[in-house]
């Protein structure tokens, strides 16, 4: 678990880790990124991401960098 923390701090990841809820906004669902998450990545509003399951309890987000 050590090397997994050491590596994580390595590339900025650590600390990123986030548990939030799922908002309702019309009829859908929607995920809030903590601050952190949002700065991390880059992300602006109206940027562009691609949603996909990996499996039952894992989805996959990927910013496409288009914006709207």
């Amino acid at each position: 678990l050590d090397k997994i923390d050491k590596s994580a701090k390595e590339k900025g990841l650590w600390g990123l880790e986030h548990k939030t809820k799922l908002n309702l906004v019309g009829n859908s669902l929607a995920v809030r990124l903590s601050k952190n998450q949002v700065e991390f990545g880059k992300l602006k509003k109206g940027e562009e991401v691609v949603v996909y399951p990996e499996s039952k309890n894992k989805f996959i987000i990927e910013v496409t960098g288009f914006k709207k």
